[in-house]
């Protein structure tokens, strides 16, 4: 048997650049500073087999070109900025076949690859690895990089670019310029960029005042164990029903997941309104489709969850995720700055944990059943895969639904949910029942409604200490505890009064005083006090008073008033 052995490829391509990240960079590399050393969730994988096998020295020669091509391959990621090597090495593995079959072998190998972490400070953002047969061709290829490195376009795109130079190394030599990550960088900093990043933070400015704090504002279950699940359905039934439903619905596949799924989380977590935010490949031109580095980032869909037919509701949907969509590059730092400005006005921390991904490069799935009956969808449901992958400690993501393409296979579907929100029994049902809402779409007008009930998991649970706000659920302790922890010196209160919306409830606040405060300091000690957690909202308005005689609401209301209002500046 042979063993693995590795080769050390030397790469020349001009001088070594530091500079700062482009906004699809950033977008990736900021959040996984919170995972610290377990990022090998976010690693991302690609495999693929060769028409004939190669030597190891060409596999070694294109694996050089490649690396010299690309920039983004040859960067390290350092506080903040990309440290682009004009020269260095990289080593490249060499695995035996062993007897299996190469395209097996490859995505197994590349599934081992992706197990550990990047160190993105010392290492190059991929790893590379080549498949021997036993007469010494290298007959497959593994890719594995991290996320900064690269998002799922590029890394497709890679394998593409190392495929041809495999096979046809005879190939017109790429340009002296490419469009790379400092070709980004200086479009993002031009009048042309500033108009991109402008139009895209006015859209999130819009959405953000309409849409809900959170979608998970209700009370945490036990979670036994690691609380971040992750699920896989392998769907032919999904692949053959969508584009049928679309067809009729005069939408894209796209559309009809998206509906489906806002639909359902919104009746789950008790709203009227569903908070996605859309996972946007930006690739909307020439220069950034043959960009091999990150240009994903989120856009923001805000949806009032429409009551009628299935059809109609995914054509209210299509405009508004296009809007989304488009509107998905800035920097990440100046959105921060949005939501925490718009935030503060509204009284919450944002916490849009609730994401939608069609990472689909194929367009929409040509049927292979484009008459298929009750029955046929039916035998296709009963070939349906499903997979339960190992838990994590934890993630940014409380629900996560991503769609891929797997050609014949159909469709894969992953999911990721924190427990806490969507106990276990809740990730299987919503895959199978997103599976049985498209089939059953395909010959039924079913309304949002039924669609819904089709899934059969119960919503979450709030008991009478929860109250709906304009803002979302509110957990009126934690809100009373919020405001005697921003003001710990003072006697305080909260209680709720009919809101102008009847369906709705406001919070005011009692701060007892000798002497008025400022209400918009007093607004502002109470928004830093807020929680990570959601389901928790500062008052509507807040009361500054004279000490009351009890602790009643009555009490508090016949105390003399020294000061009132919202304390918002905005």
């Amino acid at each position: 048997m042979r063993a693995v052995t590795s080769r050390r490829v030397t790469f020349a391509a001009g001088e070594s650049v530091v500079a700062p990240l482009a906004w699809g960079q950033y977008a990736i590399w900021k959040p996984l500073q919170w995972f610290g050393d377990e990022t090998q969730s976010f690693n991302l994988t690609r495999s693929f087999t060769l028409a004939d096998g190669v030597t190891e020295d060409r596999f070694a020669d294109g694996v050089r070109r490649l690396v010299e091509e690309h920039a983004s391959l040859r960067t390290r990621f350092v506080a903040g900025e990309q440290h682009i090597a004009g020269a260095g090495e990289l080593g490249v593995a060499l695995h035996p076949l062993d007897g299996a079959d190469p395209a097996e072998r490859a995505a197994e190998i590349a599934t081992s690859m992706a197990a550990d972490s990047f160190d993105l400070t010392s290492e190059w953002p991929v790893r590379i690895a080549g498949i021997v047969s036993p007469e010494g061709h290298v007959v497959a290829v593994s890719l594995v990089a991290s996320h900064v490195g690269v998002d799922s376009w590029a890394l497709v795109s890679l394998g593409d670019d190392l495929r041809d130079l495999l096979e046809a190394p005879e190939r017109t030599p790429a340009p002296a310029v490419r469009w790379d990550a400092l070709r980004q960088l200086e479009f993002e900093a031009s009048p042309a960029g500033k108009r991109v990043e402008s139009s895209s933070l006015s859209h999130w400015a819009a959405r953000l005042r309409l849409a809900p704090a959170s979608m998970f504002d209700f009370p945490q279950a036990p979670s036994d164990g690691l609380p971040i699940h992750r699920y896989r359905l392998v769907s032919r039934a999904v692949a053959a029903a969508a584009p049928i439903v679309a067809t009729r619905s005069r939408a894209s596949v796209s559309t009809v997941l998206l509906t489906v799924a806002a639909s359902w989380l919104a009746a789950y977590c008790g709203h009227d309104t569903a908070a996605f935010q859309l996972i946007a490949g930006n690739r909307f031109d020439p220069q950034s489709r043959a960009l091999r580095a990150p240009t994903a980032q989120d856009g923001l869909f805000v949806l009032p969850v429409p009551d009628g037919d299935l059809s109609a509701a995914a054509r209210t949907v299509l405009p508004i995720a296009a809007r989304g969509y488009l509107n998905a590059r800035y920097h990440p730092e100046r959105l921060a700055e949005l939501k925490a400005e718009i935030g503060a006005a509204r009284g919450v921390r944002f916490d849009l944990s609730a994401y939608f991904n069609d990472v689909r490069r194929d367009g929409d799935w040509a049927p292979p059943l484009p008459d298929a009956t009750p029955a046929d969808l039916a035998a296709l449901r009963e070939q349906s895969t499903f997979t339960q992958f190992p838990s994590l400690p934890r993630h940014d993501m409380k629900f996560m639904v991503n769609f891929n393409y797997l050609g014949a296979e159909g469709c894969g579907i992953l999911l990721l949910t924190d427990a806490r929100y969507l106990p276990a029994p809740a990730g299987e049902r919503f895959l199978r029942g997103l599976e049985l809402i498209l089939c059953t779409a395909v010959h039924e007008e079913l309304t949002v409604a039924e669609a819904v009930q089709l899934v059969g998991v119960e919503p979450a649970a709030r008991d009478a200490d929860w109250v709906r706000t304009a803002t979302g659920w509110v957990h009126v302790p934690a809100a009373r505890a919020l405001l005697a922890d921003a003001v710990p010196d003072r006697p305080t209160a909260v209680f709720c009064r009919p809101a102008a919306d009847p369906e709705l409830t406001e919070l005011v606040g009692y701060v007892a005083g000798d002497a008025p405060e400022s209400l918009v300091d007093l607004h502002r000690r109470v928004v830093a006090a807020l929680p990570e957690r959601p389901g928790v909202a500062t008052p509507d308005e807040y009361v500054v008073c004279r000490a009351p005689q009890g602790v009643a609401e009555a009490d508090w209301a016949a105390s003399a008033v020294l000061s009132r209002g919202s304390g918002r500046t905005g």
